[in-house]
Order: structure tokens, then C-alpha cells, then sequence
């Protein structure tokens, strides 16, 4: 008799071949008692991500694109073919803890009113990742983006207050922006909203779902687990994805309204 699917994790892939491996080893490291299924959607890998995960990896589901159709769009591949009562969003980056799935899941068993929850993301030096939001506006934004590191610290309070650096990260609370790294949805209410918006082809789309979902539901951030987050920050290093950036940014302002300050 098959089990019931608790869990479908999702990851979409784009010439991640240096890390892909190690995030799925960690899946199945420290996923013990829940029952999950894995859905790959590569977005036209040139190196061997393909191949890796075929040659490694047994029982997940992988879809291959033709072309880069963007991160929302493959994500939404994948939620269509998620048969999990949960559907977690995972970029392959992130790398599992022990039990970290399983924590959220409990969390979300206990507390049917949140429809997406995240956990504390952390570097690999166990050091936080201050990655929940306050709702984004053009002032903050560019202070982060374009100006250099003495003037970001003249206005390093602002910064904070936009991170929520003040609350600690140390409690169960509600966030207007959720980090799309790794974002845990109740299918449901993932259902309802229709999924990602595919109109951003990377960035801000995760800023969008979490408001999405907090209008019917609520967005959660828990810090009783983590998760390792081997970040890059691409767009920063980057010009193409600093422009595919700057475009997100002016699609998601002209959907939720323009904010200066």
C-alpha cells in the first residue's frame, strides 16, 4: 500500500552542479518520518546538473526544460505536480539540519491558520542570515543596492529596521516578506492563490507570494529550526541578474503600489 505524500520539495535548477548534490544528500539525511516526494525542474542546465542528479539519485522526479523559462514558472511545474498536503520551496543552495522538516511540518500541523511558514536561515558559520522583511520601498532598496558600504552605514538603523534585525529573530512571528530560499506552503492555500506570479522571471517573486498569502492566510517566520544557506548573492556580482533584478523590482511596484519612503 503506498503512503500518503506528507511533503512535495520542490527545487528548480540552473547550473547548480557544484551544490546540487550536497543539498540532496541532506534530504535524505535528516528527513526521517515524514513521507516526501523530491521534484526537480532543471531550467536548461549546460554544465552536468542533469546528470548528476540521475547518476546520484534515485525516485525524484525530474523534469527537464529546454530554456531558463525563469523561477516562478518552473516552480509552478512543480506545484502542479506536488502531490504533498505541504509543498516546500527549496532553492538547492540550502542545506537541511537535522529534523528542520520535520519541526515545520508540526508547526503547520498545530497552527492551521498560517498558509506558509519559513525557519531561521543561517551561513555555514552558524551565524544568521537577516532575511524576513518589512514590505520593500524604493528608499530602502537603493540604499541596500547601489550605494557603498559608508553610506549604507550612516543609514545602518533603516537598514535594520527593514531586515527586523530588532526583533532578534528569536520568536514565532508574522512577515510581510518571506525569503524564497525555502518557503514551506499549505497546498491548499497555495492552490488558491494560483502559485507564483510568472510575470517575474527571478527576484521579488518571493516578496510577492508572501504578501499573496498573508491576505488569506498568515506568513510565519520559525526559529526553533534552521537551515544552512550557501549564499551568493548573484545579482550583486552579476550585471545581467542586476538587471533582471531592477526589471522584478519595477513589475512588483507597479502590481502593489509605488512606495518611495
Amino acid at each position: 500500500m503506498k503512503h500518503s505524500i506528507d511533503i512535495s520539495i520542490a527545487i528548480v535548477t540552473y547550473n547548480n552542479s557544484k551544490i546540487i548534490k550536497k543539498c540532496l544528500n541532506s534530504i535524505f539525511k535528516n528527513i526521517n518520518n515524514t513521507n516526501f516526494e523530491i521534484i526537480i525542474v532543471d531550467n536548461g542546465s549546460s554544465d552536468n546538473t542533469v546528470e548528476i542528479i540521475e547518476n546520484n539519485f534515485k525516485n525524484i522526479k525530474l523534469i527537464q526544460n529546454n530554456k531558463n523559462i525563469g523561477f516562478g514558472a518552473a516552480h509552478n511545474i512543480a506545484i502542479k505536480l506536488g502531490r504533498g498536503k505541504y509543498h516546500l520551496v527549496l532553492n538547492p543552495d540550502v542545506i537541511f539540519t537535522e529534523n528542520s522538516v520535520e519541526k515545520l511540518v508540526n508547526f503547520m500541523e498545530e497552527n492551521l491558520d498560517v498558509g506558509l511558514v519559513s525557519p531561521k536561515i543561517v551561513y555555514p558559520d552558524g551565524t544568521t542570515q537577516y532575511l524576513c522583511k518589512r514590505l520593500p520601498c524604493l528608499f530602502d532598496l537603493a540604499i541596500r543596492r547601489f550605494t557603498p558600504r559608508f553610506i549604507q552605514n550612516l543609514f545602518k538603523k533603516r537598514i535594520d529596521y527593514f531586515e527586523m534585525r530588532e526583533t532578534g529573530y528569536n520568536k514565532i512571528m508574522e512577515v510581510p516578506y518571506l525569503s524564497g530560499s525555502i518557503m514551506l506552503f499549505r497546498k491548499n492555500i497555495l492552490a488558491k492563490i494560483g502559485g507564483f506570479d510568472e510575470d517575474y522571471f527571478m527576484y521579488f517573486e518571493d516578496a510577492d507570494i508572501t504578501r499573496k498569502i498573508s491576505e488569506i492566510s498568515r506568513a510565519v517566520f520559525y526559529p526553533h529550526t534552521s537551515v544552512i544557506h550557501l549564499w551568493q548573492r548573484d545579482s550583486h556580482k552579476n550585471i545581467k541578474l542586476f538587471f533582471v533584478s531592477l526589471i522584478s523590482t519595477i513589475k512588483y511596484f507597479n502590481k502593489w503600489g509605488w512606495k518611495i519612503v
